[in-house]
């Protein structure tokens, strides 16, 4: 159960940042979020990736990202290392993902699948629809090397989340997350 005085904090946060671990649910997250508090999200991979592997140029990025942080009432969905430093800065409310990295790969193959029958989409990868299905295989070594990477800078980013305490929540799995869509909606 996340504390009653940082619920109230993300439902009426200016600018709240969902960040962290990859294929865990931030985008569907934020949307729902987006839902409840009535704000845009601003899905950072959708500004950032053309289609896996392929990045647009960073002014691109940088224009779309600074224009959220000047206008306000949003949620930067996502997790661009190289501005995160500003987005936790600059954010009101922080959401992080912080699962366990075996389930992870588990859930991304998961995930993968049922996009592949047409049973759930996958908000948070751009460009993926239009991958061959036949490079599935590579997908998932990419998303592998993408999520040991992450571990590494997620190691390294702990220590400074302790500066943020009073506006951070932490979720850790799907079962943490939809109790607090459930408290939020309250």
């Amino acid at each position: 159960m996340i504390e009653p005085k940082k619920v109230e904090l993300l439902k009426t946060a200016n600018i709240t940042s969902v960040f962290g671990d990859t294929a865990l649910g931030k985008s569907t997250f934020s949307l729902r979020l987006g839902g409840i508090t009535k704000q845009d999200v601003l899905h950072l991979d959708a500004i950032r990736v053309k289609k896996p592997g392929e990045y647009f140029p960073p002014e691109h990025f940088l224009k779309s990202f600074n224009a959220a942080l000047e206008n306000g009432n949003c949620i930067l969905d996502g997790t661009a290392l190289d501005y995160l430093a500003r987005q936790l800065e600059e954010s009101n409310a922080l959401v992080f993902f912080d699962g366990d990295n075996d389930k992870i790969m588990e859930n991304f193959i998961r995930r993968l699948k049922k996009a592949r029958a047409g049973e759930e989409e996958i908000i948070g990868f751009p460009g993926f629809y239009e991958t061959d299905p036949k490079l599935d295989e590579q997908i998932i070594e990419n998303f592998r090397g993408v999520a040991e990477k992450y571990v590494t800078q997620k190691e390294l980013l702990r220590p400074k989340l302790v500066k943020f305490e009073n506006k951070l929540v932490t979720v850790k799995n799907h079962k943490e997350i939809d109790n607090l869509v459930c408290q939020l909606r309250r």
